[in-house]
């Protein structure tokens, strides 16, 4: 049997994606020529946290240096102009350090240390299941990377076939909690393909899929 599984906190109604109310939506976007995918990645995952709220994010008459979000915003200019070099995974976690002490918890990135692809999409599963989104690095076939932030997955029996993603890179989605795909096994359970690039993405929009190796994955949490 087929089944698909979405962070609990989440709720989807026309607008979009949102958590608490209706007004705070989790979809950002970043620009079409920036290398931010990994900060935005980072932020869509604490508003599911519960950590930051949409408002908080993109209103910036509110943002305050001395607030725990006004020295993200600072510490971000510790990368050029556009992030254009993009981010590692060490860098998500420096950045989410200014979140580390939270009313509603300590929030920390945890790696998920699995090497083959079966066993990080496992891990990935069981923290949805848990209630924490997880930030997944992709590796582009020809190179380069992407960030997006994984929210659900479909399994087919035992095996994770699909995991659900709220990618930065593509427009918010409004018909469904996701706005891409990244297929890491057949419908029918089994491995995709053999080798490094073993995983495809496909996103809202387009009309191919791409393939790509699943590499960081960062599960945040809250305790």
């Amino acid at each position: 049997m087929r089944t698909i599984s979405v962070l609990p906190q989440l709720q989807l109604i026309e607008k979009g994606v949102f958590i608490g109310n209706e007004e705070n939506l989790v979809a950002l976007r970043q620009g079409d020529v920036d290398g931010a995918c990994g900060p935005y990645s980072l932020l869509m995952a604490l508003i599911t946290q519960n950590v930051l709220s949409r408002e908080e994010v993109t209103d910036l008459n509110i943002q305050d240096g001395r607030t725990r979000l006004g020295k993200f915003w600072n510490n971000l200019y510790a990368f050029d102009t556009m992030v254009r070099d993009g981010t590692f995974d060490h860098d998500l976690s420096w950045l989410l350090e200014t979140f580390k002490h939270h009313p509603n918890g300590k929030v920390r990135a945890k790696d998920l240390e699995s090497v083959t692809t079966r066993a990080k999409s496992n891990e990935i599963a069981e923290a949805i299941n848990n209630g924490d989104p997880v930030i997944i690095g992709l590796n582009w076939q020809g190179g380069g990377g992407h960030w997006a932030v994984a929210i659900g997955y479909e399994t087919y029996g035992d095996q994770v076939t699909k995991i659900m993603l709220l990618d930065p890179g593509y427009p918010a989605p409004n018909l469904s909690y996701w706005n891409a795909i990244l297929s890491v096994a057949t419908d029918d359970g089994d491995l995709q393909a053999a080798g490094k690039l073993s995983c495809t993405h496909l996103a809202q929009g387009q009309s191919w899929s791409t393939k790509c190796k699943l590499a960081e994955c960062l599960q945040i949490t809250v305790n």
